[in-house]
């Protein structure tokens, strides 16, 4: 009877060691696929001719990202995200600076770069630019709050249900 016990707690520690090191493996590969795909999105977005594509590639960058964010990131990331700050469509501007938000104190070297781009849009009048974005990212950084990830899901209900400010709910 000790000796089925026995059998019966190895293999209950072993089933444990499989699904942590299975958990770790997959954590660390979607992660890589996702940093991946962040840096296929941006060099689409600063390649692309389409506005609404590269509206589209950020969009889908800040969600990437904002998975992400609990994670150590690549500094070159950072500076690849703040590379996109300049893009002449304010809708990649603000989505972003949304990725950057995400990111939190990770992405202090962007701040500068942010304010400029604030500056920018501070001028322009319109209920809809990449103002509020680029704050909420300002502030994230410098109170070291990184994102959860939750207003990922926030962002798609909006997108899904048409309440979204700067794109428009039919994709064509």
């Amino acid at each position: 009877m000790d000796v089925v016990k026995g059998a019966m707690k190895n293999v209950f520690v072993a089933a444990i060691v499989t699904f942590l090191c299975a958990t770790a493996f997959g954590r660390a590969t979607s992660k890589g696929k996702a940093m991946t795909d962040v840096k296929m999105l941006i060099d689409r977005i600063k390649t692309e001719k389409i506005s609404k594509d590269r509206i589209d590639h950020a969009e889908r960058v800040a969600d990437l990202v904002a998975k992400m964010a609990h994670e150590r990131v690549e500094e070159q990331l950072v500076q690849n995200l703040v590379e996109c700050l300049s893009d002449k469509e304010d809708a990649v501007r603000y989505w972003i600076a949304v990725a950057l938000g995400h990111l939190g104190p990770q992405a202090r070297a962007a701040i500068p770069a942010l304010e400029d781009a604030l500056k920018q849009v501070e001028g322009v009048h319109g209920s809809k630019t990449s103002a509020s974005g680029i704050r909420l990212a300002i502030g994230r950084i410098k109170s070291g709050e990184a994102d959860t990830g939750e207003e990922t899901s926030e962002g798609q209900k909006r997108r899904e249900t048409g309440q979204d400010g700067n794109r428009s709910k039919s994709k064509k």
